[in-house]
């Protein structure tokens, strides 16, 4: 490791000392890929929520619960502190379920998740 270095490059740090308290209201929640593939099981199979009230976070909580949604692209969350990111993203065309989990800071995870979602050739809005 090179402290010295003016860009950043190959500089790396333990975060542990940055994390917030583990699960309050402002994050500071952990999981693992497999969690997050049965979250998104779940979410798609109408065990967590309705299909009214599911189709309502898909439609990203436009509109009101019960109205017609038709997916359009995918529906993705990320998140991250420094020196980890995370992207769940759910192609409601394919089914699909790419989760992507990663050491560094954001856009890492988020950045491979496109890639990921152009190498499919699927369509993919923003992440919310």
């Amino acid at each position: 490791m090179n402290r010295n270095d003016a860009k950043g490059t190959g500089y790396r740090w333990d975060n542990t000392y940055m994390m917030p308290p583990r699960g309050t209201p402002a994050g500071g929640g952990y999981s693992t890929a497999e969690d997050l593939l049965k979250y998104s099981q779940a979410l798609k199979n109408y065990h967590l929520l309705s299909k009214p009230f599911t189709d309502f976070l898909f439609n990203r909580f436009n509109g009101k619960p019960g109205d017609p949604y038709v997916p359009k692209g995918m529906y993705r969350v990320v998140g991250g502190a420094p020196g980890i990111n995370a992207d769940l993203a759910i192609d409601f065309g394919t089914g699909f379920t790419f989760i992507i989990l990663s050491n560094y800071d954001h856009p890492t995870a988020v950045n491979l998740t496109q890639e990921i979602i152009t190498m499919y050739g699927l369509k993919s809005y923003p992440p919310n």
